[in-house]
């Protein structure tokens, strides 16, 4: 799945990505080891921090990195430092429709380059909305009972990712 995700984002050297209820940070270690400039990790459990934590330093990945430990509701004024041109969300299924609430409020504050991509997984059988008011559904993909969901901002031309 993850490198299915990364194949539709195509090239991300240089990115600057958010990866928000990020567990063991694997999708954004994995956005490093593609070429992102800076990942930021945000997750809440403290025990998922500090497996992020070892697995940055493990790789010499911790200086292009940030790593708050927050829930996604409480994180906003960190992530507002400058706009992300990736962000991944593959929250608890459980926590969707509250995760999806504090997108639509982050989204709010310009977290997101104006091309950037907002990467949101989910079930599979279960097609979120776009989770702000200026974002478009450019792909969705699905991987047996996940699915992941690609939003950016509306352009006026074709919006899709590598066709």
């Amino acid at each position: 799945m993850r490198q299915g995700m990364f194949s539709v984002l195509g090239d991300i050297t240089g990115a600057r990505v958010a990866d928000l209820c990020a567990g063991s940070g694997s999708l954004g270690i994995e956005a490093l080891s593609r070429g992102a400039v800076h990942v930021t990790f945000v997750d809440s459990s403290p025990a998922a921090v500090a497996v992020i934590r070892a697995n940055l330093a493990s790789l010499g990945l911790g200086p292009r990195s940030t790593v708050i430990t927050k829930t996604l509701e409480r994180c906003g004024g960190e992530l507002n430092v400058e706009p992300f041109d990736i962000i991944f969300c593959d929250a608890p299924w459980g926590r969707l429709p509250a995760i999806e609430r504090a997108l639509r409020k982050l989204l709010n504050i310009a977290l997101l380059t104006r091309t950037g991509v907002l990467v949101l997984g989910h079930p599979a059988a279960q097609a979120p909305h776009p989770p702000g008011p200026k974002l478009e559904l450019i792909d969705r993909r699905k991987w047996g009972d996940s699915g992941v969901s690609f939003f950016r901002e509306h352009l006026t031309e074709s919006a899709h990712l590598n066709p």
